[in-house]
């Protein structure tokens, strides 16, 4: 994606491809998806959870604490993207993000997995939901995972993981083609973070400076059609990288995968899951991977769709979670929102929000915002202890807020 966060569509404005579901633009309606910067968007207004296997309304899964030796408190929220324009060419978006957290990783206490997706294309919702579906299973069926030790191992799981999921993709009942998802999956024990990724969709992770600030320590580095290796790759399978409309000299948008000569798949990452048309050009579902251990001075990790990112920096997203936890932290030392009884929102929500409020003032209110996924992991429990008391009874561990189907 490139100008968005989210839940499937996502370049400047919602999405990950250039052109219709067939593979070419439509001239009558070219100048105004370069307006929004949109290519591949699904207007029909209906949204069908059920593919995949979801019930409907269940586009995110998460499970409560199982006994959890982790000393981490979690929430999340997906905002599902919009159209300003309240013109006659008003754009009715699907929302296509979705994340997925396990506080106690196949009951296992010492482990915690949180993953965001963002799906793009037509059945970029789908192939999210799909995702949160069936990754643990996926997991499960790779020869490399080890249930004993979940960290062991795990880049070549996510590996696995990943191209089986391309893989059963093509035999569902929906086309994935021209639709795909990014996927970044972050494993948590009490000592290290196990990040592995596919696109766009990125985690970092906030440390306290010796000056008393917090910087942004990058979990993952987005794989975009523009990086060197990755271009390359692409031109040895018969895919090129250009712009959609290089005449464009103010804004030509995001470089895309091309096949040479025609206008289509016009994908805005390097790498994806799904889009079978662009992994026949290099355009593969590879996760890349880090190992960072966890310092006396982490206390947060942030996981989203580039609904945050494209208008948030990794330092300033850092700094303004901390500055709102840390401003509007809960009697008893709790984070924003985790007592039930709270006036405030949790820090995923009110950066989701102020994400989205950036998309409309940025480009005044000229591109659709893209949908906005942010998980939130609190690392310690510091911030329980340092308030006037820590004995409430009442704080939730683990909150998630789903506004994948608003309206407005």
């Amino acid at each position: 994606m490139w100008r968005a966060f989210g839940f499937g569509s996502s370049d400047n404005n919602g999405s990950n491809h250039s052109g219709q579901s067939g593979g070419g633009q439509s001239s009558s309606s070219s100048e105004s998806q370069r307006r929004r910067r949109i290519s591949t968007l699904n207007t029909s207004g209906e949204s069908d959870a059920t593919e995949g296997g979801a019930p409907t309304g269940a586009t995110t899964r998460q499970r409560e604490d199982r006994g959890s030796v982790l000393p981490y408190v979690y929430e999340s929220c997906i905002k599902a993207g919009f159209d300003p324009d309240d013109g006659a060419d008003k754009i009715d978006k699907e929302c296509q993000d979705n994340c997925l957290i396990f506080e106690s990783m196949l009951d296992d206490p010492r482990h915690s997995f949180v993953c965001v997706f963002d799906g793009h294309g037509q059945n970029g919702r789908k192939v999210s939901t799909w995702m949160v579906n069936n990754m643990i299973r996926l997991m499960q069926a790779s020869s490399n995972f080890n249930p004993r030790n979940m960290t062991q191992n795990l880049k070549l799981t996510f590996k696995d993981a990943s191209f089986a999921a391309e893989a059963e993709m093509a035999k569902l009942n929906f086309d994935t083609q021209l639709s795909g998802t990014t996927a970044t999956y972050v494993m948590l024990t009490d000592s290290e973070v196990h990040c592995g990724w596919v696109g766009d969709s990125r985690a970092v992770m906030c440390r306290r400076t010796r000056s008393g600030g917090v910087k942004a320590v990058a979990l993952v580095a987005d794989h975009k059609p523009g990086d060197f290796k990755e271009k390359m790759r692409i031109r040895k399978n018969g895919g090129e990288v250009r712009y959609l409309d290089p005449d464009e000299v103010d804004d030509p948008g995001p470089l895309r995968v091309f096949a040479r000569n025609y206008a289509a798949p016009g994908l805005a990452m390097s790498r994806s899951i799904g889009d079978r048309l662009a992994t026949s050009l290099g355009a593969w579902p590879k996760p890349s991977f880090r190992k960072v251990r966890i310092t006396d001075d982490d206390e947060l990790v942030i996981v989203a769709s580039d609904g945050l990112w494209e208008v948030f920096e990794n330092d300033e997203a850092s700094k303004w979670c901390w500055d709102y936890v840390t401003r509007y932290r809960e009697a008893d030392g709790s984070p924003p929102g985790h007592l039930p009884s709270s006036q405030r929102l949790t820090c995923a929500q009110a950066i989701a929000e102020e994400a989205q409020q950036r998309w409309v003032t940025r480009y005044n209110s000229e591109v659709v915002v893209d949908d906005t996924t942010v998980c939130v992991v609190y690392l310690k429990k510091w911030i329980l202890h340092n308030g006037p008391s820590n004995s409430s009874k009442d704080r939730r561990t683990s909150i998630h807020v789903d506004h994948s189907a608003l309206k407005r």
